[in-house]
């Protein structure tokens, strides 16, 4: 060939085609009819991109902070390529997971009615200031009724709660004590027309005026379907009398679900 090859600063090497010059990464060759072909030297020890076969890079080849975030393509990293725990909570952007990116699961969670999300507690029912009509006898035939609620099929965790007063002071046998009750009931039967008890909060109530009584209890069911519970207000006296009737108030009674 009677030509040149040649580039500007670099070292000069004597050939029997004449002289040879490299600057930096740049060779070009010049024949007698002008340039031929031009390219791009790799640097030691490394290959030109397109010569690397998909996938032959891997985590493990590569050094750390060697790869920049400016230089991964929007999309390039997948749930597939992330390690265990690697995304935390605080790293993620307000606004940037939406209900698509989300399992069925969490998206059915979150989208439940009230009351049917773990943890979170749903009003059923609330009293305030009702009267004690009736103390002793049988509870079928003389409880106070409240009210009633529903809860559909599903496991859950019955609060009740209820803070009873006493009107009027019982002057009749202070020796024998009253036991105010707030029942919620489920499922009477003809052989149990009492049904069963799903919440009952009883103690002793003081023989004086404005003497109190607090009390709560929490029951855990799993319904197979739809079912209504009931809400009463009762009380007991240790000689089985009834002369307290009417002299005890339930100032107020809550009844809070949960799925559990």
């Amino acid at each position: 060939m009677n030509g040149k090859i040649k580039a500007v600063g670099g070292r000069v090497w004597a050939s029997r085609l004449g002289k040879i010059v490299v600057a930096g990464f740049v060779v070009v060759a010049v024949g007698g009819g002008g340039a031929v072909a031009a390219t791009t030297l790799a640097a030691p020890n490394s290959v030109d991109t397109a010569a690397i076969q998909d996938g032959a890079v891997t985590y493990p080849k590569i050094g750390l902070n060697s790869v920049a975030s400016s230089r991964i393509q929007d999309g390039g990293v997948a749930w597939p390529d992330l390690a265990v725990d690697s995304v935390s909570g605080y790293k993620v952007k307000d606004g940037t997971i939406a209900e698509p990116d989300l399992s069925a699961g969490v998206v059915a969670k979150l989208n439940a009615p009230d009351g049917d999300v773990n943890g979170a507690s749903t009003l059923k029912a609330a009293y305030n200031n009702v009267t004690v009509e009736n103390v002793g006898g049988s509870w079928l035939t003389r409880k106070t009724d409240l009210g009633s609620f529903t809860l559909p099929a599903g496991t859950w965790v019955i609060n009740a709660s209820a803070k009873f007063s006493r009107t009027v002071a019982d002057e009749t046998d202070p020796l024998y004590q009253t036991r105010p009750q707030l029942a919620v009931r489920a499922f009477p039967t003809e052989a149990n027309p009492f049904g069963q008890d799903f919440g009952t909060v009883m103690n002793t109530i003081a023989p004086y005026v404005n003497a109190d009584m607090f009390g709560s209890d929490s029951k855990r069911v799993v319904l197979t379907g739809e079912t209504t519970f009931t809400v009463a207000a009762f009380g007991y006296q240790d000689n089985r009398g009834s002369d307290d009737s009417g002299k005890i108030k339930l100032v107020n009674a809550t009844v809070f679900v949960q799925q559990g």
